[in-house]
């Protein structure tokens, strides 16, 4: 919606980079607004379904733990 001037976003600069580059979009605070995050992710230490073991070994680097 914010690439069809209906709003704003906040958003991970990796996604808008080429954006904000050519102009497409803006940055309404001028870095004011920007909010530092930190993802975590967590799971149980049971089995979970093939497409859950699948999506964590892709977000883990193929490492197993933590």
């Amino acid at each position: 919606m914010a690439l069809e001037g209906r709003g704003l976003a906040w958003l991970p600069m990796s996604l808008v980079a080429d954006d904000l580059r050519n102009g497409t979009l803006v940055d309404a605070g001028a870095g004011a607004w920007r909010v530092p995050v930190d993802i975590r992710l967590y799971r149980q230490l049971a089995h979970m379904a093939p497409v859950a073991e699948a999506l964590w070994q892709l977000v883990s680097g193929g490492a197993s733990g933590d």
